[in-house]
């Protein structure tokens, strides 16, 4: 069962660090999974949303956080 192997994250991290350095950028590959995305959340009916404008209070709440903290510079 997957949830019951220990995890080493450190030596996963690793790993996953190398397979990033080792494969390039796949632009048409990355472009059909994100087509094959939208059509099973289109299929689920989860986009497009109902209202659009649904969660909006929530973003420009964070918004407003996020700009209001002063930069290092």
């Amino acid at each position: 069962m997957l949830g019951t192997m220990p995890c080493d994250w450190d030596t996963f991290h690793q790993w996953e660090k190398e397979q990033q350095r080792r494969e390039s950028p796949d632009l048409q590959r990355n472009l059909a999974i994100l087509e094959q995305m939208l059509a099973e959340a289109v299929a689920l009916g989860a986009f497009p949303p109902t209202d659009p404008l649904e969660g909006l209070e929530v973003v420009l709440r964070i918004a407003r956080v996020v700009n209001s903290v002063p930069s290092a510079a």
